[in-house]
């Protein structure tokens, strides 16, 4: 799902590049976006997923939490949002 999203950002810079004519336009900005939107949506999908822990474990599925634990799930959801803080950033420099 957070691939799916993060493609949307730019897809729609392509289609508004072909309505306005111009293709000579970097795609840096739409990138960044959308690499903001696919760790942001990771991130909350780990937090979700915590909740589900022990059922993860028990019926054998291998979710982050359930791998990891936790404690080192809500640290790795933790990196996602700020490599996710730091591509928004990066956006906003690049537009």
């Amino acid at each position: 799902m957070g691939i799916a999203l993060g493609l949307a950002p730019v897809a729609c810079w392509v289609a508004t590049l072909d309505v306005v004519g111009r293709t000579a336009v970097s795609l840096q900005a739409p990138l960044w976006l959308g690499l903001g939107v696919v760790t942001w949506v990771a991130g909350f999908d780990v937090l979700y997923a915590c909740q589900d822990e022990v059922f993860d474990r028990t019926h054998g599925l291998h979710s982050i939490p359930a791998r990891f634990g936790a404690a080192r799930a809500l640290w790795i959801s933790r990196g996602l949002h700020a490599v996710a803080a730091i591509a928004f950033a990066a956006f906003g420099l690049a537009a």
